[in-house]
């Protein structure tokens, strides 16, 4: 019998705790949550907005916020854009992302806040109904506002967001968002500042600068390394080599 009191007054005490994160004093101007995991913020509110509000696979971490607002969906929206946050509203779920795609066929709009590159595509790829793979991909998050027309477009927004390694090709009738490694190499037969732009296997690269060459070696074969050197270099150069 004690045994049973101890664990209903625990019971108890959890829920009270729980509920003092966000107890209702005069509408939603009482609702305030300090460092709470967000979606344990979006399940208390929306006990009090009778709707199911989920937050989905891109949305991670706390918040801290103090509702002011009117109404429940100003208020709501209010904490949203703090967050750098965005909602999907249907009748029955209100979904919320760090991910939102909108528009008609042939002109849509992305807006995507502090969310990694790989989250990225899948949601472009799911969007879309459109198979698109790629390499591994920085592990950074990344913001992008963009436009576009299709799967394509926005894939190729994200290369051009993660910089020059990146680039989007099709690989099997599907689109690949590829990491390239490029090589440099100065032309000095035309006296000018003419770069030659070489694809390499990733992981090795090679920039020239006057006499003095540095070879960038990153997991790559030394055979390859020497046999790309002494095709783009001229006897009696001074060779500086750096191996990470």
């Amino acid at each position: 019998m004690k045994l049973l009191r101890s664990i209903a007054a625990s019971c108890l005490l959890m829920i009270a705790g729980f509920y003092s994160v966000a107890a209702p004093a005069s509408g939603l101007n009482g609702f305030e949550f300090i460092d709470r995991d967000i979606g344990e913020i979006l399940y208390t509110v929306s006990m009090f907005h009778g709707i199911p509000i989920v937050g989905d696979d891109t949305v991670s971490g706390r918040a801290s916020f103090r509702f002011a607002g009117t109404d429940f969906e100003s208020a709501f929206d209010s904490f949203l854009r703090a967050e750098r946050l965005y909602v999907r509203k249907e009748q029955s779920l209100w979904t919320v992302s760090k991910v939102q795609l909108s528009g008609t066929e042939g002109s849509y709009h992305l807006d995507a806040s502090d969310i990694q590159p790989a989250l990225l595509v899948e949601k472009i790829s799911a969007f879309f109904g459109e198979e698109v793979t790629f390499d591994v991909l920085p592990e950074t998050a990344i913001s992008l506002h963009t436009t576009g027309a299709d799967a394509e477009d926005f894939a190729g927004a994200v290369a051009r967001q993660l910089g020059r390694e990146y680039s989007v090709e099709h690989r099997d009738q599907r689109i690949h968002l590829a990491r390239v490694t490029m090589s440099s190499q100065h032309d000095d037969d035309l006296f000018s500042q003419i770069v030659v732009q070489k694809e390499m296997s990733a992981g090795e690269g090679l920039h020239s600068a006057g006499e003095t060459y540095l070879v960038d070696v990153r997991d790559g074969a030394m055979n390859v390394v020497l046999e790309q050197l002494f095709k783009q270099t001229v006897c009696f150069c001074r060779w500086t080599w750096a191996f990470r």
